[in-house]
């Protein structure tokens, strides 16, 4: 072969490398393109009915009712300036982050504004009250929120939205089984609620019963195949069960139902930190941290600086976690697990007592007092707390192998790393 021939040979074979990788990126990115199109055609849908809804208001400004559609057509407004923001990144078009956030944060104020205008003409629509508790939620105001879900009860007992959020188990003093008890209020009075049934998935899933939150969340995704928060919570249990390959691809399914969906990112986050690829984890928390700043990125980064041994960086954002949310037992969990690590053995423990006085089932904090127990020869309560992980989980191998070994004075090996 002469050096004319290696030349065209070798150009076309680098022809071929350079097809290839853009065949490999369009795949990739086709639902982008997809859903780019989707969003082109809901905001023409939006602006037309916005138009309306002004309209409306000139020939009536005094209808309450449609001071609240204004208000929940602004938050889709927000919805679509966050999806549009991430389909363009994904896409590699140039964006200004700063104005995205300006954009996103003027549409909620906008909502909020309607909202308050309609409780100001008629104080007993209930529903404004639960759309605004929607917004406080995202604001991570949860005492604020429960507040306007209550008013709206007060005035409509059978409101099953108010129910479903009021029950929905985050940020609030509410134990699994009181949440347990108002979703199923909800259920009752509406049984095609997704979100009452994904609502209930997440209380069983707190409760390790994976396979009934799997079912509950099957029956969110029959009801509305676009729900993406059962996509999102179904990962986790998928990666519970160590079904990592099903959990990423249900993780993706979200992410393209709605990419400006933090959840998303951060059940991906906790998916590589599990698999120990950290570069993807980081970037996986830094979208989601980019969408909506919420206390399961910062729980996540926790475990990743953890991970990385960068333990006073973990510290740091777990602490701005409880900040969030005084109640998560995760966060307190975590914190504990840092401590452990830092060898500030009685803040460990503090911290471990702390997330079970929020979570009586938090495994983590059971795993991370029985090292604490054992460390300090306090062998009785280190069974008890053996004892206690069975009653909750009673075919976990390890808890029961420990207290057998316990029991008949064996040597141990503290490994904390067990979990779920």
């Amino acid at each position: 072969m002469n050096c004319k021939e290696k030349v065209i040979i070798s150009s076309i074979l680098i022809l071929l490398l350079i097809l290839t990788s853009c065949s490999q990126t369009k795949e990739e990115n086709e639902w982008a393109h997809v859903k780019l199109k989707e969003w082109d055609k809901k905001n023409q849908e939006i602006d037309s009915t916005e138009i309306s809804l002004n309209n409306m208001l000139k020939i009536n400004p005094n209808n309450d009712s449609t001071y609240l559609e204004l208000g929940k057509l602004y938050l889709s407004k927000r919805k679509q300036t966050g999806i549009g923001y991430q389909l363009k990144k994904e896409l590699d078009f140039n964006g200004n982050d700063e104005n995205y956030s300006k954009i996103k944060e003027l549409n909620t104020e906008k909502a909020e504004e309607m909202f308050n205008k309609s409780l100001e003409i008629n104080p007993n629509n209930d529903n404004a009250f639960v759309w605004l508790a929607e917004i406080y939620n995202w604001k991570g105001k949860f005492k604020e929120a429960q507040s306007m879900h209550e008013k709206a009860l007060e005035i409509n007992p059978n409101n099953d939205e108010a129910l479903t959020w009021l029950g929905y188990p985050f940020g609030t003093n509410k134990s699994l089984e009181e949440s347990e008890i108002i979703l199923k209020k909800a259920l009752e009075i509406n049984p095609n609620n997704e979100w009452t049934y994904i609502g209930l998935a997440k209380v069983n899933l707190l409760r390790g019963q994976l396979e009934e939150a799997e079912r509950l969340y099957e029956i969110a995704k029959k009801i509305n195949p676009n729900v993406y928060g059962a996509y999102n919570q179904l990962g986790q249990v998928y990666i519970r069960q160590n079904r990592l390959e099903l959990a990423e691809n249900t993780l993706k399914i979200a992410r393209g139902i709605n990419p400006d969906n933090e959840d998303a990112y951060n059940g991906l986050g906790n998916l590589y930190l599990l698999q120990n690829k950290l570069e993807e984890s980081e970037k996986m928390y830094k979208k989601a941290l980019e969408i909506n700043p919420n206390i399961d990125t910062f729980i996540g980064f926790g475990a990743l600086y953890k991970k990385q041994e960068k333990l006073n960086e973990a510290e740091g954002i777990l602490k701005k976690a409880l900040e969030i949310d005084s109640n998560n037992a995760g966060a307190y969990s975590s914190l504990g697990e840092v401590y452990l690590k830092q060898g500030r053995i009685d803040e460990a423990e503090k911290a471990f007592n702390e997330a079970l006085g929020r979570n009586p089932i938090n495994y983590g904090s059971y795993v991370g007092l029985w090292s604490i127990y054992l460390k300090q020869d306090r062998l009785e309560e280190a069974k008890d707390i053996l004892k206690k992980m069975l009653e909750i989980y009673p075919n976990n191998e390890f808890a029961r192998s420990q207290l057998e070994n316990l029991e008949q004075d064996m040597p141990l090996l503290i490994n904390d790393s067990l979990r779920y």
